[in-house]
């Protein structure tokens, strides 16, 4: 009787240090939101990172949490624009292999493409990514800038403008008759 109620015990102190670990990981995760999202002239690039950290760190601890594939998500928006877009293309991968049912799963496939096309200039994974995306969410709201990047993605910045420069005096003239 005594060894079942040890292991009882045990059982439950575990149990407790768990549940303690993981509303640690949460009330760490709020305070350094408030930093990073504070009115300030300045962007605090250190709990920017400490944030990441924090995403991470929680969602890997916790990878059946329903907060995991958000604090992924966060983080690799984080990650793309503070400088570690490969980062941030890992976590998108991690959110569509493993979160299947996330909300955002659209808008991550969108932003792995848009990643490895504005931030890592990898032009060939973009138009990969891309095309996956349109493949699987022709109706999504991204679908046509998708499509839109597509067209653009080879284009050098003087071409896509000289387009556009015709585009629009093609709309005026439009517009003037």
């Amino acid at each position: 009787m005594k060894k079942i109620i040890s292991t009882l015990v045990v059982i439950a102190v575990l149990l407790a240090a768990c549940s303690n670990s993981k509303q640690n990981k949460i009330d760490k995760i709020k305070e350094l939101e408030k930093i990073v999202s504070s009115k300030t002239d300045t962007f605090n690039i250190k709990k920017a990172n400490e944030l990441v950290e924090a995403y991470v760190d929680f969602a890997d601890a916790f990878p059946k949490d329903t907060m995991a594939a958000p604090c992924y998500y966060k983080a690799a928006s984080i990650l793309m624009n503070t400088g570690d877009p490969n980062k941030a293309v890992e976590l998108f991968d991690k959110i569509i292999n493993n979160y299947p049912d996330y909300k955002k799963l659209p808008d991550c496939m969108f932003m792995k493409a848009f990643t490895y096309d504005n931030f890592l200039q990898n032009k060939k994974k973009a138009e990969e990514c891309y095309n996956a995306f349109i493949k699987k969410y022709p109706d999504n709201e991204f679908a046509d800038d998708a499509k839109s990047l597509l067209e653009m993605l080879n284009k050098t910045p003087e071409e896509i403008a000289a387009e556009l420069d015709a585009k629009l005096k093609a709309d005026t003239v439009k517009k003037s008759e």
